[in-house]
């Protein structure tokens, strides 16, 4: 059981935050633009450069629904997305396949327009030499593919594997932007290594745009563990009192995690899951049925394997509001 020691309940939830960022030009017109944007008077609250949450809505299949919602330079985003996550044993490594769904990100521009952007694949997750052989690392694997239902515009990234021994060349990607409706003729060509440099080559005229690079000084990133720390964010504190945060449901197995206590560990896995059965038994006892508490199945989509979630109305300042009560069911 250790090989897959967390395995999500159905109700877990957890939100997280950036640094409050103060919007200037409260005075100006292009100030107020940005605050209008926001929903929000000019200089009424510091407001958050974006904010997340996440909750575990089935466990069979299992699937995760995610939100984002955020601003930057006098505009603002929103992103719903639903996913599947399948490892699979595979010898010497891992795959971690994600399985995508009604993935849909809107970008709200400052001159008023909007762009909608549908994720339709993601590459999967290979954790390499879990079996001793060879060099142990992580790496993506597989196709991203976006496309932009405003403007036509369809970009595809292939994530190339090492090999079956990490031997081979790592992170390097291949792609290129094309139109949905032509998807034969290339408007850029996408090449390089995404922990060192990607550079995309325009073909209109052969111009080289350099998409990302190592920082400044530093040499190249070599593995994950050299990859630069993410962006801060904070985890409200009230939300870590919730009993279906991931850090209360897993306390205890962390701690045996931590303290290479195997035996411990397999308890306290064991203790977690036999609960969520025996809440299951006593629910169906009582004929109730399990209701999400910050998503809920966009049936309208017609598509009964693949329902997308979407957030409810309200949920993302019910899950962020201190005072609140707890949106989820105690354990």
């Amino acid at each position: 059981s250790m090989m897959k020691p967390y395995n999500p309940i159905i109700g877990e939830l957890c939100i997280a935050e950036a640094a409050n960022a103060n919007i200037p030009g409260q005075n100006d017109q292009a100030g107020r633009r940005k605050w209008a944007l926001l929903g929000r008077e000019p200089g009424s609250s510091p407001v958050p450069a974006w904010r997340a949450m996440v909750e575990q809505v089935s466990h069979h299949p299992p699937i995760t629904a995610s939100a984002f919602e955020g601003q930057a330079d006098g505009g603002s985003f929103a992103q719903t997305v639903s996913t599947i996550a399948v490892p699979t044993f595979c010898g010497n490594y891992v795959e971690v396949s994600m399985k995508i769904f009604g993935a849909q990100s809107q970008i709200h521009l400052p001159d008023g327009s909007t762009e909608v952007y549908i994720v339709k694949s993601l590459p999967s997750i290979y954790l390499r030499g879990v079996m001793g052989i060879g060099p142990s690392f992580c790496e993506w694997a597989g196709e991203l593919l976006v496309e932009c239902q405003t403007t036509g515009l369809v970009g595809r990234v292939e994530y190339k594997p090492a090999g079956y021994f990490g031997r081979g060349e790592r992170h390097s990607v291949s792609g290129a932007v094309t139109l949905a409706n032509k998807r034969d003729v290339k408007l850029c060509e996408i090449s390089g290594n995404w922990t060192r440099s990607v550079v995309a080559k325009m073909a209109a005229d052969g111009a080289v745009l350099q998409v990302f690079a190592a920082p400044a000084g530093k040499q190249p990133h070599v593995e994950m563990a050299d990859l630069p720390k993410p962006l801060p964010y904070t985890v409200p504190a009230h939300s870590l009192l919730w009993q279906r945060h991931p850090d209360v449901v897993w306390r205890e197995l962390t701690s045996a995690l931590h303290a290479e206590d195997w035996n411990a560990a397999r308890a306290a896995k064991a203790s977690v899951e036999q609960g969520r059965r025996e809440e299951k038994k006593a629910m169906t006892a009582a004929g109730q049925t399990w209701e999400t508490s910050l998503f809920r199945p966009d049936t309208a989509t017609g598509d009964k394997a693949r329902v997308p979630w979407i957030v409810r109305e309200g949920a993302f300042d019910r899950a962020f509001d201190r005072q609140a009560k707890p949106p989820c069911r105690p354990m």
